[in-house]
C-alpha cells in the first residue's frame, strides 16, 4: 500500500517509540532506522536503535515519524517538522486488514488494527494495538485511539479526540474536537463540546480534555 522509506527517524524514544520501532524493523527490513529525541543523549541506545538526532533541525536525509503518544506534544513536534520541510514517513502494521485509502501523513496503524472500507483517517493520528475504525468513518487529526477502542460505523471524529482503551463510539455519532473519552466508556450520543468523558453510557464529567495544553498530562 505504501512504499518503504529509505531512511526513517523515528522522533520520541519512549515506550511508544520503541512499540512503533519494533513494527518498522518488521516491516521496512531494508530501511535504516534511528530515533531523535530531546531529552536522551545522543547516542543512547534505545533497543537495537540509538538516538542519532537531538533536534528536528539536525535531521535530513530522512522521513520521519513522530513516535509521542501524546497528543499535544506530538502536534507540535509535526507542525514544527512540517515548517522544516522535513517529509512524514507512514506506517501501517498490517495492509492486509487496512482497507480505506492511506491515512494521513505522520499516522501510523499499529498492531491488529481494522480500518474498514470508506473510512478516512487524519494525519498524525495513532491507531493503537487492537483499534477498529469500521466503514466510512472520519477521523481527524491528531486523534489518538487507544489499544482495543472501537469506532463503529459512518463516525466521525473531530481533530484531537483520543479514545481510551477499549472504549466504544456507537454507530453513526459524531465527537467534537479536543475530546477525552475514557477507558471502557460507551459513546451513545453525540459530543458537541470539549471535556472529558467517561463511562457506560459516557457522561461528561469536566469541561477541560485531558489533552488540553493546560492539562498535566503526560
Amino acid at each position: 500500500m505504501l512504499n518503504e522509506p529509505t531512511n526513517v527517524c523515528l522522533f520520541g524514544a519512549g515506550g511508544h517509540g520503541r512499540v512503533v520501532a519494533a513494527i518498522a524493523h518488521k516491516i521496512w527490513p531494508r530501511a535504516e532506522l534511528c530515533f531523535g529525541d530531546q531529552q536522551r543523549p545522543l547516542g543512547t541506545p534505545v533497543g537495537a536503535l540509538s538516538i542519532r538526532f537531538s533536534k528536528l533541525e539536525d535531521i535530513v536525509d530522512h522521513a520521519i515519524i513522530t513516535t509521542i503518544g501524546n497528543t499535544v506534544a506530538r502536534k507540535a513536534c509535526m507542525q514544527h517538522a512540517a515548517r522544516l520541510g522535513l517529509p512524514f514517513a507512514t506506517l501501517i502494521a498490517n495492509p492486509d486488514t487496512y482497507y480505506a485509502k492511506p491515512p494521513g501523513a505522520g499516522s501510523m496503524a499499529l498492531s491488529a488494527v481494522v480500518v474498514n472500507p470508506g473510512a478516512q483517517i487524519g494525519a498524525g493520528v495513532i491507531l493503537n494495538s487492537g483499534a477498529i475504525v469500521e466503514h466510512d468513518c472520519v477521523i481527524g487529526d491528531y486523534c489518538h485511539l487507544a489499544p482495543g477502542a472501537v469506532v463503529l460505523g459512518d463516525c466521525t471524529l473531530g481533530n484531537e479526540v483520543w479514545l481510551g482503551a477499549n472504549a466504544t463510539i456507537l454507530q453513526g455519532l459524531s465527537i467534537t474536537d479536543n475530546v477525552t473519552i475514557g477507558a471502557g466508556s460507551v459513546v451513545t450520543a453525540n459530543i458537541t463540546e470539549t471535556g472529558t468523558y467517561v463511562g457506560q453510557p459516557a457522561r461528561k464529567i469536566s469541561h477541560i480534555s485531558t489533552l488540553s495544553p493546560h492539562s498535566k498530562a503526560d
